[in-house]
């Protein structure tokens, strides 16, 4: 618990109280994870869209995304749910790995971490039951759920509960309070801290814009491979895929992505594990050292996704070789069928 050392158990009171007080609400009895709302954080200025759900009966939790990006994966996430419906579902790790969001879940007692369970104890609090334990977790993109780790994390989501049971407490009494005056759904109700007292205002939230993808390329290396002048022949399919497996390795546990090349056969030609932020310079350098290997060149490199071939087209272009991207390629799906499998067998 060395990371929960920075967080008074004041801090931590507080966030329980406000959790158990918003569960007695159960505002989700009249509230959907449609019904999006913003709280400003006080100490930062960010804003976090809070999704209340448990109007189903099966999951109850308050998620609170963070910022422009914290948003933009809430609107990922209904969008997956849609495709879904019509049978192209995300894998569980794509859809825990997509989100950035501190969530409060109502959990029972065998769910909660060791951790989770000596912190109520040391706040001598007592819940029974089942969906009776608070847990308390940040998402963040390609890494697991994670303990909250700071102090700061701890007073948004204590205050985001809080005024979620306010909002909740508001459309008890009337269902249009989310529903904005014009016809705009670009806007939303954000509570915002003015002067000591929290006030509703409706704000266009920022539009999030990915940081760029930037290929870092060992030029001396492109070079002597252009000079070499190996041959080119064949169609090689590529792309990288989030592996639902858990790889336990540092502070936080995360997803890793394998960079996988193919030959038009589907035999693999190379295969390499990524950690989180990797991609930028081992994608450019790992294809380049398997051309040193194989000494030939593909005339066609098939790309599965719009980011594998942003670090990839500098390469193909200096080298001559065409490249075309391509989603949904059935050999990726296969392939991450078979991984799933072997990994259920293991």
């Amino acid at each position: 618990m060395s990371k929960h050392a920075t967080i008074s158990s004041q801090d931590w009171s507080a966030l329980y109280a406000a959790a158990i007080a918003f569960k007695e609400l159960k505002c989700w009895e009249w509230m959907y994870d449609s019904d999006l709302f913003g709280v400003q954080n006080p100490e930062t200025g960010e804003m976090g869209y809070c999704c209340v759900m448990g109007n189903l009966g099966e999951v109850f939790a308050l998620n609170v995304y963070q910022g422009a990006e914290g948003l933009d994966s809430y609107w990922l996430l209904h969008e997956q749910s849609t495709l879904a419906d019509e049978g192209v579902p995300m894998s569980p790790a794509e859809l825990l790995s997509s989100q950035k969001c501190l969530a409060v879940s109502y959990e029972d007692r065998s769910d909660l971490h060791k951790k989770d369970l000596q912190l109520i104890r040391s706040l001598n609090l007592q819940f029974r039951g089942k969906n009776a334990w608070p847990m308390f977790r940040n998402y963040q993109p390609e890494f697991l759920p994670w303990f909250l780790s700071s102090a700061e994390e701890v007073r948004f989501l204590t205050i985001a509960l809080q005024q979620a049971k306010e909002v909740g407490l508001h459309m008890r009494e009337n269902e249009e309070y989310l529903t904005p005056t014009e016809e705009n759904e670009e806007i939303y109700l954000v509570r915002v801290l003015r002067n000591g007292q929290w006030e509703d205002t409706w704000q266009r939230p920022a539009t999030y814009e990915p940081p760029p993808l930037v290929p870092i390329i060992d030029e001396q290396q492109l070079d002597q491979i252009k000079r070499t002048n190996f041959p080119q022949q064949g169609t090689w399919i590529t792309d990288c895929l989030l592996l639902p497996v858990e790889v336990r390795e540092g502070e936080r546990p995360f997803y890793p992505h394998s960079f996988l090349i193919l030959n038009e056969a589907a035999l693999p030609l190379g295969m390499e594990l990524l950690k989180p932020g990797e991609r930028e310079q081992k994608v450019p350098a790992h294809f380049l050292q398997l051309l040193q290997n194989v000494q030939c060149l593909p005339q066609l490199l098939l790309v599965g996704s719009e980011q594998t071939f942003t670090l990839l087209e500098p390469i193909a272009r200096a080298l001559g070789i065409q490249i075309e991207q391509e989603s949904g390629i059935p050999v990726f799906q296969s392939f991450l069928e078979n991984f799933g499998e072997m990994l259920g067998n293991g």
